[in-house]
Formats: structure tokens, C-alpha cells, sequence
């Protein structure tokens, strides 16, 4: 986990360089919906990291306010916990206030800060069960990290298929997606988060402005495919 953590480190840090370069702008992503990996437990929301070599050190966090890069690297996390469902039933974020945690409060303010939104989102949306998640994608360009990180949830008792999608290129990526299932799903929206750069933060010092940016919008019923923004994070939402 450490070697993984490191990797993918690296390559977000390394991303400013390879901006320059040219990703080519297709994936594919299969589903089975039918293929359940095990039942998602929500205890590994609450707090999910602490003692992980560098993902605190040089790593996901710095002394300074997390950025964008760290809110891409905790939803990749979040992908890879989820991943493995069957196994993982709590994990721990350090504190969620103050110091190293997604909100920062002074005496006369208060901030979420970038890795906040990933959090919660997940934590809306991520829920049931994790699918069997095939993604095929390029790598960035002299990095061993995939463009497109994904898994998918499904939600029985709220008829929802979620597929959470982590697009760490500097470009966008258009996937062809395809879902196995027993039945028929329809796309029904899209919520996209993204910031105004890589190394944007919402600080104490300017309360009252944050740099992440999210918007749903909606997708056509027959829609089987999506083109996802550079340095995002999406939730494609199906219904059945």
C-alpha cells in the first residue's frame, strides 16, 4: 500500500510537467452489475488515513492547506478502499477538524477545504455494494499511474448505480462506458468537481472563496458514453 501510495504521489506532484503533453482521449470502462466484490461499509468515511509513510509527510498533506492535487489523490484512495469492500470495514482519517483534516476553523472563520468535497460526496454516493470494475486507459505520460481511476456502487434501495471516476490528466478523457446488469440502467445525471488548478486551496485567510467547482448535469438516456474533465473527480449516476 505504501509502494502504491508513493507511486501515485509522485505522478500527481509530477503532473505540473506533464501538462505539455498529449493524453490520448479514450478509455473503457465495463461494469457488472451482477458481480458484487462485497457491501461497502459506511465506517470508512468517517476518517481514512493516518500512519501511511509519506501520504502525510510530503504526501497527501502538506504544512500548508491541502490542495486540489490532494483531493484527487483522496478520492483515488477512496476508489482503491472501496475496491476492496470484502475486506476493508473502517478506516481513519486523522482529525477531521483543525490541523490535517478537511475543515479549518479560526476564532472568527471557518473553510472546507479541498479534500472536504471529495469526502462528502463519496459518503452521499458511494453506498451498497461495490461492482466488478474493468477500466482500460493510457497512462500519463512517463508516470506508472492510469489516467482513469473508477469503481462502481449499487444502491438497492435507492435504485442507483453510481460510477466514481478520478481523471488525473491534464486532459479530458472520453471513456465508452458499458454496464452488464440483469436489467436496464439509464444515465441520469452527472456531478462534476473540479478546481480552478492543481495547486488551488480555500484558506482562513479568504473564507469566502472556494476553488472547487461542482455542477450536475444532466445525461441523455442512451447516452453509453461521457468525456470526463481534466483533474476531476465525476459521480455518473444510473437508475434501474
Amino acid at each position: 500500500m505504501r509502494k502504491i501510495a508513493f507511486i501515485l504521489l509522485f505522478a500527481l506532484a509530477g503532473l505540473a510537467r506533464a501538462q505539455q503533453a498529449t493524453v490520448p482521449a479514450t478509455a473503457r470502462i465495463h461494469v457488472c452489475a451482477d458481480e458484487s466484490t462485497g457491501e461497502i461499509s459506511p465506517y470508512i468515511y468517517g476518517q481514512f488515513i493516518e500512519y501511511m509513510g509519506r501520504c502525510i509527510d510530503g504526501g497527501i498533506y502538506d504544512p500548508a492547506s491541502p490542495c486540489w492535487r490532494h483531493a484527487l489523490a483522496t478520492a483515488w484512495f477512496l476508489n482503491a478502499i472501496i475496491r476492496q469492500a470484502n475486506i476493508v470495514k473502517m478506516a481513519n482519517w486523522a482529525q477531521m477538524v483543525n490541523i490535517l483534516a478537511p475543515i479549518r476553523t479560526s476564532d472568527d472563520a471557518s473553510v472546507c477545504q479541498t479534500v472536504f468535497y471529495p469526502l462528502r460526496e463519496y459518503r452521499k454516493r458511494a453506498l451498497g455494494e461495490a461492482l466488478v470494475t474493468q477500466v482500460q486507459a493510457d497512462r500519463l505520460p512517463g508516470e506508472n499511474v492510469d489516467v482513469l481511476n473508477c469503481v462502481a456502487t449499487l444502491d438497492r434501495s435507492r435504485r442507483t448505480l453510481t460510477l466514481c471516476v478520478v481523471n488525473v490528466s491534464p486532459e479530458s478523457v472520453k471513456a465508452d462506458i458499458r454496464i452488464t446488469s440483469w436489467q436496464q440502467v439509464h444515465q441520469n445525471d452527472a456531478t462534476i468537481l473540479t478546481a480552478t488548478g492543481l495547486d488551488a486551496q480555500n484558506t482562513l485567510t479568504d473564507p469566502g472563496r472556494n476553488v472547487v467547482r461542482m455542477r450536475k448535469v444532466p445525461i441523455r438516456k442512451s447516452a453509453d458514453d461521457f468525456t470526463f474533465p481534466a483533474e476531476s473527480i465525476v459521480f455518473l449516476t444510473y437508475r434501474f
